[in-house]
């Protein structure tokens, strides 16, 4: 959506919220159609027409003689906002009912289509179409109750914003149902001009996206060649490095066997050498008996 389309579309959602400001009805938009005092049916809080009438019930408001109307939307937010106190009189606890009368009676006012109150402000019941006339020009004859008002909107309004069918291939025009059909027959080149457009910009982009496919295929192939080649060579840098760490595991190896035997070799001759101490020892302690022997002979 271009810019121009989004500005015409956020213009048209800022005029119905004209018309529905706070949830409650336009009073100029309803007083078109309706020549009475409708003083009664306003919301005490925005002054518009009240949508959802509520009606407050406090024990402070005996005496009011008008019922205290107010548009739901308005009271829930109100009340909300300031701790339940009751907008009129700022007492707490705000009792409050639907008011029944004042909802069916505000949902029977007729009124024109709100998207004709905004392209013609100024407008008068006099100037209007009667109710099922053809509009004048690209207005919109619509006259009916309130209540079918968004009914009409959504679904017959002639001023209602339409897209051109052509709008994915590029056509931003912004219509309504009066000019929709013209539009359709005037610009019938300038579619078919957008459509072919369209066309070839999608052939390309396949003919661009399966070339890419080849080259993204071909990028694939030679990494898997350049980390086979890379993982080959660490490959056997490893073994080559195991190798290496085997025949070091190996020399190790020998190293131990061989200082074990020279260890075991050692231990031998200290065995030998106890065993001859043990012997002399032995002899020393046979000699030294024999002399006490002699010399007790000799006593």
């Amino acid at each position: 959506m271009n810019t121009l389309l989004m500005l015409q579309v956020e213009g048209e959602k800022r005029n119905l919220n004209k018309i529905f400001p706070n949830d409650c009805y336009n009073k100029d938009w309803v007083a078109v159609s309706n020549k009475q005092d409708l003083k009664n049916l306003q919301c005490l809080l925005c002054d518009q027409i009240a949508n959802n009438a509520m009606e407050l019930t406090c024990d402070e408001h005996e005496d009011q003689e008008d019922t205290l109307v107010i548009g739901e939307q308005c009271l829930m937010k109100y009340l909300k906002e300031n701790n339940d106190q009751c907008p009129i009189g700022k007492h707490d606890t705000c009792k409050y009912v639907k008011g029944r009368t004042a909802r069916k009676y505000i949902c029977e006012l007729k009124v024109i289509c709100p998207r004709q109150f905004m392209k013609y402000p100024n407008q008068r019941e006099e100037n209007e179409t009667k109710e099922g006339d053809s509009p004048v020009g690209d207005g919109c004859a619509f006259k009916g109750k309130i209540s079918e008002v968004k009914e009409h909107l959504e679904n017959a309004c002639s001023l209602k914003t339409l897209e051109c069918k052509f709008k994915e291939f590029g056509c931003d025009e912004m219509l309504c149902s009066s000019n929709f059909e013209q539009h359709m027959e005037l610009q019938m080149k300038r579619h078919l001009d957008l459509l072919l457009d369209y066309i070839a910009n999608f052939q390309n982009k396949i003919k661009q996206s399966q070339l890419n496919e080849t080259n993204q295929t071909v990028t694939f192939a030679l990494k898997y060649f350049y980390l086979l080649i890379v993982f080959k060579k660490k490959k056997k840098k490893k073994i080559k490095q195991l190798k290496l760490k085997s025949k070091e595991q190996e020399d190790e190896i020998e190293l131990l066997k061989l200082d074990s035997e020279n260890k075991n070799i050692q231990i031998e001759e200290l065995l030998k050498q106890k065993q001859q101490w043990e012997e002399k020892e032995k002899e020393t302690k046979k000699l030294q008996n024999n002399i006490q022997q002699e010399l007790l002979k000799y006593r």
